[in-house]
């Protein structure tokens, strides 16, 4: 049976007028009452044109950051980014922290369909591409999703940066300083980005002729840092100058240098990736790849706009948000 405004007016207790100024568009509807007609809408699966609605069109959308909350500064500078571009969309936005119960994941995301919520921001970077999918065949809801984690085939639409271009131009910066022997600081390989800074850097260095000489596991911890350095000290071949694939364990390769009394740059020139306060307030201070996580945020929201007013409907799209590179005093 065709659903009416009849039907919406009825199980909302608003009258048939406000139902049909909601759904056509007035602005002069309060946002509480328009996003209870509009879920009830919803629900009974009654069409309207979403880019029609103030709370739609006029960027005052609630948004959920879905994503495994770790305390370091990496996460600080994202949220901060992605905060400073909500408050400057009108967006309100939303943490939900899924680190205590990532197996009930699905469950929680089509949970968010009860509490109002305009679009999802998915950053779970431990995730791999199986468990995109099954995320994705899982879902029961409707509410457009993205992801701030590089998926390699992207199952949602992706705004990520460009890691591999990242490492290509720390490798280019280092080739132009004069340094002749390189060697790198790993990321966790189960994470895509990690690999594309990798082979970034790695991919330049031997299209140009350089050589990589040193490799280091790391995860991107501090400890994982100073361990590399601990490795690289026992080298008989010690590589000029070295990329670390995060600005935290760029600060535990320096720590622990300095006790050894291995003098940076001069012995060793070193580069990281991300530009987080650590890079300033390290003495020297960290070149380093800069990601704005502000334009990052700023995609994401205008990405999820498009979905809803239906002038996006590409699954696969990837979007990626370019670096570049700032100069101090490591390298």
């Amino acid at each position: 049976m065709k659903v009416t405004l009849k039907d919406i007016a009825s199980e909302s207790g608003y009258s048939i007028s406000t139902v049909s100024r909601v759904l056509n568009g007035s602005g002069t509807i309060s946002t509480d009452v328009q996003k209870k007609i509009l879920k009830i809408a919803e629900n009974l699966k009654y069409p309207f044109a979403k880019s029609k609605i103030p709370i739609y069109s006029n960027g005052t959308l609630h948004i959920a950051l879905v994503t495994n909350f770790m305390d370091n500064i990496f996460f600080a500078s994202f949220f901060h980014g992605l905060i400073r571009a909500a408050r400057e969309s009108s967006v309100q936005l939303s943490l939900i922290d899924v680190s205590d119960h990532s197996d009930n994941l699905i469950s929680t995301i089509n949970e968010l369909d009860n509490q109002l919520i305009d679009g999802v921001c998915l950053f779970l970077p431990e995730m791999t591409q199986t468990d995109y999918k099954e995320l994705l065949n899982g879902l029961n809801i409707e509410i457009p999703i993205i992801s701030n984690a590089l998926i390699q085939s992207p199952v949602f639409p992706t705004i990520t940066f460009d890691g591999y271009s990242g490492g290509h131009i720390a490798a280019e910066y280092l080739m132009n300083k004069g340094y002749n022997s390189f060697g790198v600081i790993k990321g966790p390989f189960i994470k895509a980005e990690a690999r594309f800074r990798y082979n970034g850097f790695k991919d330049h260095l031997e299209l140009s002729g350089r050589e990589l000489i040193w490799e280091a596991e790391g995860n991107f911890t501090f400890k994982s840092g100073a361990d590399a350095f601990n490795a690289y000290y026992e080298l008989d071949k010690k590589p000029e100058a070295i990329f670390a694939c995060n600005d935290t364990m760029c600060k535990g390769f320096m720590e622990a240098a300095k006790l050894k009394n291995v003098s940076i740059p001069d012995d060793v020139a070193i580069i990281s990736y991300d530009n987080s306060p650590v890079c300033e307030e390290t003495f020297p201070a960290i070149t380093t790849i800069d990601t704005d996580f502000k334009m990052l945020g700023m995609e994401s929201i205008k990405t999820l706009k498009n979905i809803i007013a239906k002038q996006h409907t590409n699954r696969s799209t990837m979007n990626l948000i370019p670096v570049k590179l700032v100069e101090r005093e490591s390298a």
